[in-house]
């Protein structure tokens, strides 16, 4: 997650940020061990592993915190047109580190480190080095989600007792399987209704095959202002491993994509080799001269990831909840992926001797929280953790 504070109008006492403060920072800018290549190489290809004759779209996707894309340019689409499509799929490779993929309606202006994309309705594959899963999903442009796993997500403990398992039935051997995704804006008594099908040419299907998945978008989703643009695949920006998957004998609104020449769709960074911007793990924040909040330059903020635990923050105090506290200021949040989040407010620095533990997870904590789950986006709430770890947080 990335995010930016700024000082609001002089108070008591007050912070502009025209200059390095010099606060305290405690593992706020950790260097990466390694530095990943990321290796983007996809687009169209006149391979016939998904389809019944050469031609296609695929390749080589790798998780990475910068978007990567390959789609038909489309008129713009909202969530009250109607949405067809179907073809066929085939992943051929899962590598270590997790591979993450969507493929269907999407917004070309896709953000820096979002995890998945803003602005789009798409299946949800992701693979690992036994194989793969899928989901569908629909998020807003305010980024909230909603959508079914396709394939099972639930945890399972192995014969070898190995705890924790997630099934991955997505072959990865290139076996085809045949899909239908669909959006009705007059479903659900007019709140938008998804439905989808997937079937393979195996002889020994998944328990997933041959069903028909409906989703039902909750009350309000189609007011949000969502909009697409493009149709085709895309990476989950968040860093991660890399797969490949191909797709093939496509039909958008009831028409067949000619994929038997290059179709020269759009794309961008699909075709690219360079070292990752962000490793997953290695916060990057503090001071900076920048001026992403507003106001003039000079804020604190940055590259803030769940773990390990880390802060940049004034020494003040001691005080405790028999003195009045309070702060103002403004925040923005660049981009956030699913499940992140931070906290802002008054603590005890010495839970930094806990090892890896979050402020709600320690004690003596008040300020705001702003994170969520994935439906929702990110709440901004009010939140107090006592000494012996009462809580008390009310999403806003």
């Amino acid at each position: 997650m990335r995010i930016a504070l700024a000082a609001d109008a002089p108070r008591c006492t007050t912070q502009p940020f025209d200059h390095d403060p010099g606060w305290e920072g405690y593992n706020n800018h950790i260097l990466p061990q390694t530095i990943p290549t990321v290796t983007q190489d996809f687009g169209y290809s006149r391979t016939s592993i998904a389809a019944k004759s050469p031609g296609e779209v695929g390749g080589r996707i790798m998780r990475a915190s910068e978007p990567a894309w390959y789609g038909i340019k489309i008129a713009p689409k909202t969530l009250d047109d109607k949405l067809l499509a179907s073809g066929t799929f085939a992943l051929t490779q899962g590598g270590k580190g997790g591979g993450g993929i969507c493929f269907g309606w999407f917004n070309g202006a896709q953000l820096q480190g979002t995890g998945r994309p803003v602005n789009s309705l798409a299946m949800n594959l992701s693979a690992a080095s036994d194989g793969g899963r899928l989901a569908i999903d629909l998020i807003t442009s305010d980024n909230q989600t909603c959508g079914t796993f396709i394939t099972r997500y639930d945890r399972y403990t192995t014969k070898e007792e190995k705890p924790e398992m997630r099934p991955t039935p997505i072959r990865n051997d290139g076996t085809r399987y045949h899909w239908k995704l669909d959006y009705d804006p007059a479903g659900n008594d007019n709140k938008g209704q998804i439905h989808f099908t997937i079937k393979s040419d195996s002889d020994k299907p998944g328990d997933f095959e041959g069903k028909v998945f409906t989703v039902d978008l909750p009350d309000g989703f189609k007011k949000h202002g969502t909009a697409f643009d493009h149709f085709g695949l895309l990476n989950i920006t968040r860093p991660g491993g890399s797969m490949s998957v191909y797709f093939a004998d496509l039909e958008l609104d009831a028409q067949h994509l000619d994929l038997s020449a290059d179709p020269h769709w759009e794309g961008s960074g699909n075709h690219t080799t360079y070292s990752a911007k962000e490793v997953a793990g290695c916060h990057d924040f503090g001071y900076s001269a920048t001026n992403h909040a507003g106001g003039s330059a000079g804020e604190i903020g940055g590259v803030i990831w769940r773990s390990p635990y880390a802060f940049y923050a004034d020494r003040i105090g001691p005080l405790s909840l028999e003195d009045r506290l309070e702060a103002r200021g403004r925040f923005m949040v660049e981009s956030g992926a699913p499940d992140s989040g931070f906290y802002f407010g008054w603590f005890n620095s010495s839970v930094k001797h806990v090892e890896d533990q979050e402020p709600l997870k320690g004690r003596n904590f008040v300020g705001v929280a702003i994170g969520g789950p994935t439906r929702v986006g990110h709440y901004f709430f009010p939140t107090c953790v006592t000494a012996q770890q009462s809580k008390g947080a009310t999403p806003r």
